[in-house]
């Protein structure tokens, strides 16, 4: 089962004004296995490689960061699965010249 979930706040340690997007997937699944945990977004991250590249969460957390957002995932506690999570700015700040 996969449930997804928007939330709107305000960002960390920023001007008052700016906002972010917060979207977060959360599935029943295996979960990440603990010896690519701490690698998740790096190149070529796999726990089997005959499953899949390892670039997928390299490519997102790419797209994320040049978005201006963030980019994780942790385990779900006590239970099966994982939950993956990024933000997005609602505005982004504009530079002064």
């Amino acid at each position: 089962m996969i449930f997804v979930s928007i939330d709107k706040k305000k960002k960390e340690s920023q001007e008052e004004e700016d906002e972010e997007v917060i979207v977060s997937v959360k599935d029943t699944g295996g979960g990440i296995s603990k010896k690519v945990l701490s690698k998740l977004f790096t190149k070529f991250a796999t726990s089997d490689p005959t499953t899949g590249t390892g670039l997928g969460l390299y490519i997102c957390k790419n797209i994320v960061e040049a978005h201006g957002g963030r980019i994780w995932g942790v385990n779900n506690l006590g239970e099966n699965g994982a939950i993956f999570s990024f933000t997005l700015p609602i505005k982004l700040n504009e530079s002064k010249q």
